[in-house]
């Protein structure tokens, strides 16, 4: 192995110290977070900071009436307004956008006005230490800016503050070592607070995001497992969840012969050919609108129409078409396998008892005649066909083939007649099938 392979990839000195994710994804999320988190205090203290400029105007007046007018002129005309202006472009996607550029260039403004006011008033420099340190420690503590805006900032008030103190005629030289050691305090604990305050807020953004993927995980599982409409009650707090509701349409699919000693598969060929198989299954429940209830061993239980019907789509038709999709999957399964997988589909329309059961893994499920009903029906299909009850004939007939197939007996229901679904009319609408890439052996 070449040295270079074993060489850890260089971290950036941010990276180092806490303040910048590896992954830029992730650090531009953060980015987003902590603007997003920030954005109603910095707009409030941009509004406030408007209002205290005027403030110090009357502070001025009173100290030094004959450059107070000069002062007023600085805040009341320059300052005051562009940190009114600044709140605006808040409400901006530009502004929200590049919010901490914004407030910072709003603070170097601030820092050139309260120099200038300095400058100007008599014997300015002699407290001017109290403005920078007040104005900096103030832009800390209001505006949540992340550590290389404040170590820009603290910068820039360091040199404005020497370079005013060197230029302005009231300034006294002994008065710039105090000044500079006064700021350069405030600098200290700015930096240090930012630091922190920013350590903390990448930490706690982590912690949101492992939460929200967690709920995501959840939540995915409770789709899994439960009707969409069911998982909506339940989380908005609803418990004891039982409908009971007029018509449905109730599918059994059976696949059987999968076990068969005989055709030499073993048990992990087994359960990856059901995977496989129900999967598709799976996808086609979605494409039309179907809720899976559940899986026994090979059979697969399914209803349409227990959360309403589509808009514009009737919830037995699409219960037709998705076992007619059904049986084109195993005869797809068959083509390009040559195994002989068998197919038996019972499929009833009418009222069920649908609710979740049970505590710790609660379970969707349908209980009625009904589900009854289309059970016994799909025990007495012929091998891959599509044997319906008389109440589904009579809602397919318009739009389906739907031939009579036999008065037969169903356990604990008695005689009924039941009919074979062969497919759509040739002048309706066909649903056309996805194709399947599927094989049980590989």
């Amino acid at each position: 192995m070449e040295p270079s392979s074993l060489e850890r990839p260089r971290r950036s000195l941010a990276a180092r110290a806490g303040l910048n994710f590896a992954d830029p994804a992730v650090e531009a999320r953060f980015v987003a977070y902590y603007i997003t988190k920030s954005l109603p205090v910095t707009r409030l203290f941009l509004v406030v900071g408007a209002i205290s400029y005027y403030g110090f105007f009357i502070s001025d007046k009173i100290m030094d009436p004959v450059g107070g007018e000069i002062a007023h002129m600085i805040r009341g005309f320059a300052v005051a307004p562009v940190f009114a202006l600044a709140a605006l472009m808040l409400s901006t996607n530009i502004g929200r956008r590049y919010q901490e550029a914004l407030v910072t260039t709003i603070y170097m403004l601030a820092q050139l006005g309260l120099t200038l006011v300095y400058s100007v008033i008599a014997h300015g420099y002699d407290y001017a230490a109290m403005g920078f340190v007040i104005l900096l420690m103030a832009a800390n503590a209001a505006f949540a800016l992340r550590t290389p805006y404040i170590a820009l900032i603290s910068v820039f008030a360091l040199v404005t503050t020497i370079v005013g103190h060197l230029l302005a005629d009231n300034a006294r030289p002994q008065w710039i070592i105090i000044n500079i050691l006064a700021l350069l305090t405030s600098i200290t604990f700015s930096s240090v607070a930012a630091y922190l305050r920013e350590r903390v807020a990448r930490r706690q953004f982590l912690t949101e995001e492992a939460l929200s993927l967690a709920r995501a995980r959840v939540n995915d599982l409770l789709h899994s497992m439960l009707p969409s409409y069911v998982v909506q009650r339940i989380q908005s707090g609803e418990t004891g969840i039982a409908d009971s509701l007029g018509e449905v349409a109730v599918i059994f699919a059976s696949v059987g012969n999968v076990a068969d000693p005989s055709q030499g598969i073993g048990e992990a060929q087994l359960l990856r050919g059901l995977n496989l198989l129900f999967s598709n299954f799976d996808r086609e429940a979605e494409r039309y609108g179907i809720d899976k209830i559940k899986t026994i061993g090979g059979s697969y239980m399914a209803v349409s129409g227990l959360a309403g019907q589509r808009v514009g789509e009737d919830h037995v038709e699409n219960a037709a078409d998705f076992a007619l999709a059904l049986q084109a999957i195993v005869a797809r399964v068959v083509d390009d396998t040559g195994y002989p997988v068998n197919l038996r589909i019972g499929m009833h329309v009418g009222p069920v008892v649908a609710g979740v059961i049970g505590v710790q893994r609660p379970v969707f499920d349908c209980w009625g005649e009904s589900v009854n009903l289309a059970a016994r029906l799909e025990s007495k299909a012929p091998l891959r066909e599509i044997l319906v009850s008389e109440s589904t004939y009579w809602r397919l007939k318009q739009k389906f083939d739907v031939t009579f197939f036999a008065d037969v007996t169903l356990k604990g229901i008695g005689r009924a007649k039941s009919y074979c679904l062969r497919g759509r009319h040739a002048d309706s609408a066909e649903t056309p099938i996805n194709k399947l890439e599927m094989s049980i052996h590989g």
